[in-house]
């Protein structure tokens, strides 16, 4: 039987949210994407030194929070659309809105969450990436529909 699209939006979000809280355990603590950049860096033969491995762990972590968030405020935003939209070509702002908010919602508790696992300590400028990366997200698809929608040619009365 298969999925109808309401149960493939949800389970997509679910397995996102899982994703992110794997990432916020000690498997994606600082020490440990240092270690893993080390080894693939003297394996590759290209003789990081530690510092350069180390700052570019922090550039790889913080990266990944506007974009596992936007990914999150994207999925968010497609789940409210297809369960209370599904007829509307463009979301309502609102949904946009509840896409946001949950998202900054997720962070926070992903921080609080962290801020309890050792190896690891809650941040609110994590919390700040994240919303970055869930508003950007979230504009950008707004954005991209609108034009889309203006783009598209409007239908012309059939003359005889």
């Amino acid at each position: 039987m298969p999925l109808t699209t309401r149960t493939r939006a949800a389970l997509f979000l679910f397995l996102w949210i899982v994703v992110i809280a794997v990432f916020s355990t000690s498997l994606a603590a600082h020490g440990t994407v240092t270690q893993l950049l080390l080894r693939l860096s003297r394996a590759a033969g290209a003789g990081y030194s530690r510092p350069q491995i180390e700052s570019a762990a922090w550039l790889l972590r913080k990266t990944a929070h506007p974009v596992a968030y936007g990914v999150l405020a994207f999925l968010l935003l497609n789940y409210l659309s297809v369960r209370f939209a599904p007829e509307r070509p463009v979301p309502p702002v609102r949904l946009y809105a509840i896409a946001f908010a949950l998202a900054v919602l997720v962070g926070f508790i992903d921080e609080l969450h962290q801020s309890i696992v050792p190896q690891r300590g809650g941040s609110a400028v994590d919390v700040l990436l994240d919303a970055g990366g869930a508003a950007l997200a979230l504009l950008a698809h707004y954005v991209l529909t609108a034009w889309r929608r203006n783009r598209a040619p409007t239908p012309r009365p059939r003359t005889r």
